[in-house]
């Protein structure tokens, strides 16, 4: 109940100058943005349809941990190295918790913890859009 509000008064703060972000940078002319658009376009086309799963052997958090936690420092590894490579900052983020994970599949996903795909997640920084 009130830890949800926080969360959803935060996530709609987070999504005003999200927004406010975007449609600064999609005013802008330029190749690197042209490409983003396109890119953004492209995924979208691509998996508007798709409901992201994880292969999970048994539908519960604590199988979601122990798979992120198998395959986090791979996946960390390429994330890093690709967003090192492009020239920006690789900030590993914090695991997702098992009680947040409880949380986000029934509130987002119907009880569906495989529709859960951020146990591990990390940030790209980059200096600009023509940077990234």
């Amino acid at each position: 109940g009130k830890v949800r509000k926080v969360v959803d008064g935060a996530n709609e703060r987070i999504k005003e100058r999200y927004v406010a972000g975007w449609q600064s940078y999609t005013a802008r002319k330029g190749a690197a943005v042209d490409e983003l658009r396109d890119a953004c376009a492209a995924l979208v086309e691509d998996f508007h349809e798709a409901e992201p799963r994880c292969a999970l052997p048994a539908n519960t958090p604590s199988a979601l941990v122990d798979m992120a936690s198998r395959h986090g420092a791979a996946l960390h590894a390429a994330l890093e190295g690709l967003v090192t490579k492009a020239g920006g900052e690789y900030v590993h983020g914090p695991t997702k918790k098992v009680e947040r994970i409880k949380d986000k599949a029934e509130n987002d996903y119907e009880g569906d913890v495989a529709r859960v795909v951020d146990v591990e997640r990390a940030t790209g920084l980059f200096d600009s859009l023509e940077a990234l």
